[in-house]
C-alpha cells in the first residue's frame, strides 16, 4: 500500500480501479491463432488452428456466421484448405475455462494468371474443322456485351 499528501488548497479527485477475477469465475481460454497469418496471397492456402490453453477444442466457421461449440470441429493437425477468398472465425472452448473471444482472419486469394475483370478477352467461338474461316469474338466482361465481331481467314 503506499500513501500521497495532498495539498490542502486543491480539489483533488482520485479513482481507483482494481480489475480482479470474481471468485469462482473460470479463466477465459485463449483466442485461436492462425498460420500462415490472415492476408493477400496469390495461391491456395492450407491454413492451421491452434491455442496455447490446454485442452481445447478449436470450433470455427467459413460462413460468416459466429462460432459456437455446435459448429465444425477443427482436427488439430489437419489444415483447412482456402482457394477462394475465406474469413475463418474460430472459438477455443476448454473444461474449466469460459470459452475464447471470437479469433476472426481473412484470407484473400488473387491466383496469379488470372485477368482482371476489366481487361478484354478474345476467345474462338467452335466451328467445324472442314471450314477455314473461324468466328472470333472479342468481349468486355466489365459491361458485358460484345465490341465486336471478326471474321478470321487462316
Amino acid at each position: 500500500m503506499q500513501s500521497l499528501t495532498l495539498p490542502s488548497n486543491a480539489d483533488v479527485v482520485v479513482l481507483a480501479v482494481d480489475l480482479v477475477q470474481a471468485a469462482g469465475a473460470p479463466t477465459r481460454a485463449a483466442a485461436p491463432t492462425f498460420s500462415p497469418a490472415p492476408g493477400n496471397f496469390g495461391s491456395a492456402q492450407s491454413v492451421t488452428l491452434s491455442d496455447t490453453t490446454p485442452g481445447t477444442v478449436i470450433y470455427y466457421t467459413t460462413n460468416g456466421t459466429t462460432p459456437t461449440t455446435s459448429s465444425a470441429q477443427y482436427s488439430p493437425g489437419t489444415p483447412i484448405p482456402v482457394s477462394t477468398t475465406t474469413t475463418i472465425e474460430a472459438i477455443a472452448a476448454a473444461s474449466g475455462y469460459s470459452n475464447s473471444a471470437v479469433a476472426s482472419g481473412t484470407y484473400t486469394i488473387t491466383q496469379a494468371g488470372r485477368r482482371s475483370a476489366s481487361r478484354s478477352r478474345i476467345s474462338p467461338t467452335s466451328t467445324p474443322s472442314r471450314t477455314p474461316e473461324r468466328r472470333c469474338r472479342m468481349a468486355d466482361r466489365r459491361q458485358g456485351k460484345r465490341l465486336c465481331e471478326a471474321l478470321l481467314a487462316p
